[in-house]
């Protein structure tokens, strides 16, 4: 039996330029043209269909209930900030000019709220109270100017110290840390009920004022320079969604920021799914859809007039523009053809439509189904859009909630506080964390590779030149340096892996924090620690620990982790202040140039 041989033949057409202008120009011709036009476009084909004139949704939301950060121990959520500020907020070290402030306002709230016969020897009280003074370093002896270099090489520094000390203004920052184990009377001889009320009063003043809460930094994790936090939403004191947020990078943050997760999962959080609030709703609403317009939006019809500005054929696509090229088919076949219906829902809520009863202009009515509930839909798995994902495809199917983040609009930001270059040195095999914005103690931030300078300065002048061991007379043309020194702004960050007593981690790669030592003749070594709160992890406490950083969140291209101070207006017109921590792309590796076991020029030295 002979073998059946199938050909096929195709035509396909093959345009003999890549440009798109004449194709998509709406040339006018002859009336045949312009027909043969119209044909092509498919404008003949019509269809007995409806336009749609209400469409009534009934619709279900239910707020946040309950919030952790980085998986500590969940609290009721606060719905008077907006969620970035409750979620970033972080602890940086006031500057002189806050404490400052704070001190004036201590005494402004003294004077508002305080009898008046008593005013004035409760607040002569608090500025003769040595411990709320500031103090100016005096009469340090040599080591002591050693200990304290990196403050007393800093003479803006001083030199603003110096006119606030001796009494003359209120540290507000050494109150603020008081207040918060202790009660205002703590200052005066006797225990004053009126005061501690007002020290109550001033302790909520700057904890909002400055975002300086006993929750400052729990949302940020260290180990990977991202913030984490969940939420828990409820019915009827039932947990319905666990919203999980694992890598929040600190910039703008949207309903595709969260992932979902089953009411089981709590992620290490306790009480995540405990003393719920009721608060789900299911309304109706009747609105007039629209179509959807967007800039740049072709017209509906082809021989419309357009925008002068809008120009089709200057679409110059490159074979590898995979987003542009679907971005242009979108604007040509489908840009038209959709429907939108307004739907207005508080902000912090989560939103589902369950039902959309559409009335079209006929009077009829129809259902529309959601997309995973038809025959397609159900085959996609994989595929959302508007709608919180999760990690997993169990997780994904059958979710149709839509999270409204009760975000802020417009957030004003300063310049950074503090700004950290974490890099990649293959040559020394370990990485870098570089201190480009320290604070500069007063009121903002400074250069990190000029106050490393300074610093080396101030050192430098404090030996007076002086050599620990000098060498002996010698005629060698070489000699031997152990190794080279790196600026101050530099920290260390050494591979490592996990002890043994953590198994389930043992074969991670982490990178932990080192410090170099200063070595200054005549004075002993020291560790050079880090300037920036990022960077100190572990080193504030009254037990140092360690730190370390996951190693692939130190990549070829780098790292840069930015504080800075950020302000908005919330919904009921009160103002949020906060400080947050930003993690952006960096510029690539660097060269430590450090280096060991050298050869060098008997009168030349490596640095």
């Amino acid at each position: 039996m002979a073998k059946k041989i199938v050909f096929w033949n195709r035509l396909e057409p093959r345009p003999q330029l890549k440009s798109l202008e004449r194709p998509l120009r709406a040339e006018v011709r002859d009336a045949l043209w312009m027909l043969s036009r119209q044909w092509q476009m498919g404008e003949f084909i019509g269809e007995d269909t409806g336009t749609p004139a209400f469409v009534n949704l009934t619709f279900h939301t239910t707020p946040i209930s309950r919030l952790s950060l980085n998986r500590n121990k969940a609290r009721a959520f606060r719905s008077g900030r907006p969620l970035e500020a409750e979620v970033e907020q972080e602890y940086i070290p006031l500057s002189l000019q806050q404490r400052m402030e704070m001190g004036r306002h201590w005494l402004r709230m003294l004077s508002k709220l305080l009898p008046e016969v008593r005013r004035e020897a409760v607040a002569n009280a608090f500025r003769e109270n040595k411990m709320l003074h500031f103090r100016v370093p005096a009469n340090y002896s040599r080591q002591e100017k050693f200990v304290n270099g990196e403050s007393l090489s800093n003479e803006n520094y001083t030199n603003h110290l110096q006119a606030v000390a001796n009494g003359r203004m209120i540290d507000g920052g050494r109150l603020f840390e008081t207040l918060k184990t202790e009660k205002a009377s703590v200052f005066l001889d006797a225990y004053d009920a009126a005061v501690d009320s007002i020290g109550d009063q001033f302790l909520d003043w700057a904890a909002r004022l400055y975002g300086q809460s006993v929750e400052s930094g729990a949302g940020w994790n260290a180990s990977q320079l991202e913030y984490r936090f969940d939420c828990a939403l409820s019915e009827d004191g039932e947990a319905v969604q666990v919203l999980r947020v694992n890598e929040y990078r600190g910039k703008k943050m949207d309903w595709h920021t969260f992932r979902t997760g089953t009411p089981a999962y709590e992620g290490g959080a306790k009480g995540l799914t405990e003393e719920l609030e009721e608060g789900g709703q299911t309304r109706q609403s009747t609105v007039i859809p629209g179509r959807v317009a967007f800039p740049g939006m072709p017209a509906a019809r082809w021989w419309e007039m357009e925008d002068g500005e809008v120009n089709f054929g200057n679409l110059d696509l490159d074979v590898t523009e995979t987003g542009m090229m679907l971005l242009g088919q979108y604007l040509m076949m489908f840009g038209n053809d959709w429907l939108v219906a307004p739907l207005t829902i508080p902000a912090g809520q989560l939103c589902r439509v369950e039902k959309a009863l559409i009335t079209d202009v006929f009077g009829q009515q129809v259902y529309l189904q959601h997309y995973r509930e038809t025959p397609s839909g159900k085959a996609e798995t994989d595929w959302g859009l508007f709608e919180v994902a999760g990690d997993t495809v169990l997780e994904t199917q059958g979710n149709q909630w839509l999270l409204i983040p009760p975000v802020s609009g417009f957030v004003q930001e300063s310049a950074p506080v503090e700004q950290v270059g974490f890099v990649r040195d293959e040559l020394a095999n370990m990485a870098w964390g570089i201190e480009s914005v320290v604070p500069d103690g007063v009121r903002k931030g400074e250069n990190g590779f000029e106050r490393a300078l300074r610093v080396r300065e101030y050192f430098r002048q404090l030996s007076d030149g002086k050599q620990e061991s000098p060498p002996l007379p010698n005629e060698a043309k070489l000699r031997w340096q152990i190794g080279t020194t790196v600026p101050e702004n530099r920290i260390p960050l050494l591979p490592v892996q996990l002890p043994e007593s953590r198994p389930a981690q043992r074969r991670l790669l982490l990178l932990q924090r080192a410090a170099m030592p200063r070595i200054v003749p005549g004075f002993p070594y020291r560790r050079i620690r880090p300037q920036t709160h990022i960077l100190r992890k572990g080193l504030d406490g009254p037990l140092k620990e360690p730190y370390y950083i996951f190693e692939e969140e130190a990549p070829r291209t780098g790292v840069v982790v930015q504080s800075c101070w950020r302000r908005t207006r919330w919904q009921d017109g009160s103002i949020a202040i906060w400080a947050a921590r930003q993690k952006t792309i960096g510029r690539g590796e660097a060269n430590g140039q450090l280096k060991f076991d050298l050869l060098v020029e008997k009168n030349k030295e490596e640095v």
